[in-house]
């Protein structure tokens, strides 16, 4: 196919994900997100930073989109998911153990645990 727009140097891309017109790339080694609008490829926000306190990153993993728009970034380095609104400013933290992966359909987030062998529904906002 015909190639819309590319960009470059980001350290290590652990996922990136097409939502409601923009496109959500996480950059595990730059321990940061990006928000891009999808036709054009405009830089819409960017962030993160390396640490092991709330609303910083230790080892990204996934990046998710709540139906409230809210940005959930999950982080195994931390056990964590991090949650942001739309600009970046961090909302959240949720210490999920042995957390796998999360899926969201209308308020509700379903989350697996290899840990607890289990997988949990939370009702969100």
């Amino acid at each position: 196919g015909e190639t819309i727009f590319s960009k470059d140097g980001f350290r290590r891309i652990s996922d990136c994900l097409y939502q409601n017109g923009k496109v959500y790339v996480a950059d595990q080694g730059g321990y940061s997100v990006m928000i891009y609008e999808a036709d054009q490829g405009t830089l819409l926000h960017r962030f993160g930073r390396a640490g092991g306190k709330p609303g910083t990153f230790s080892l990204i993993n996934r990046v998710y989109v709540a139906p409230n728009q809210a940005i959930w970034v999950s982080d195994v380095g931390k056990r964590s998911l991090e949650v942001f609104d739309q600009s970046g400013q961090f909302e959240n933290e949720l210490f999920l153990p042995g957390f796998r992966s999360a899926a969201f359909f209308e308020n509700k987030m379903y989350v697996s645990s290899s840990v607890l062998k289990t997988v949990t529904v939370y009702r969100i906002n």
